[in-house]
C-alpha cells in the first residue's frame, strides 16, 4: 500500500464528524445561555443528590462496622465453628432464662393463689 494512501486511511480515521444536531436540544427560539443555564442547574441538582446518596452510605457502612454483627461475620469467615459455639452459647443463655422465668411465673402463680385462695391459670 502507497504511504500516501496509509495517510489518507489514517487522516479518515482521526477525523471526528460532527455530532448530528439532535445531540443538541436546543430549539431554535431558546437561546443558547439558557440552555446552558437550565443544564448546569440540572447537573448541580444531580451532584447534591449524589452527595447526599454518599453520605446515607457512609452512615450505613459506619452503622455496619459498629454492629456486632460484622464482628460475627468476620469470625465466621475466619472460623466456621465460631457460628457453632456462638449459637451454643445462646441457647444456653435462652434455656436459663427460660428456666428462670419459669420458676418466677411458678411462683407468682402459687402467690396469687394464696391471695386469691385458687389457681388463676
Amino acid at each position: 500500500m502507497p504511504a500516501s494512501r496509509r495517510r489518507s486511511i489514517h487522516a479518515r480515521l482521526w477525523q471526528v464528524p460532527p455530532p448530528p444536531r439532535s445531540h443538541f436540544p436546543l430549539q431554535t427560539n431558546e437561546p443558547r445561555t439558557k440552555f446552558l443555564t437550565q443544564r448546569l442547574l440540572e447537573l448541580r441538582s444531580l451532584y447534591e443528590c449524589l452527595q447526599a446518596r454518599i453520605l446515607e452510605l457512609i452512615e450505613t457502612l459506619d452503622e455496619v462496622r459498629a454492629s456486632p454483627d460484622l464482628e460475627i461475620y468476620q469470625l465466621a469467615e475466619q472460623d466456621e465453628a465460631v457460628l457453632e459455639r456462638i449459637a451454643a452459647e445462646q441457647r444456653a443463655e435462652l434455656e436459663t432464662e427460660i428456666a428462670t422465668l419459669q420458676s418466677e411465673a411458678e411462683r407468682q402463680a402459687a402467690e396469687a393463689a394464696e391471695l386469691f385462695g385458687t389457681l388463676l391459670f
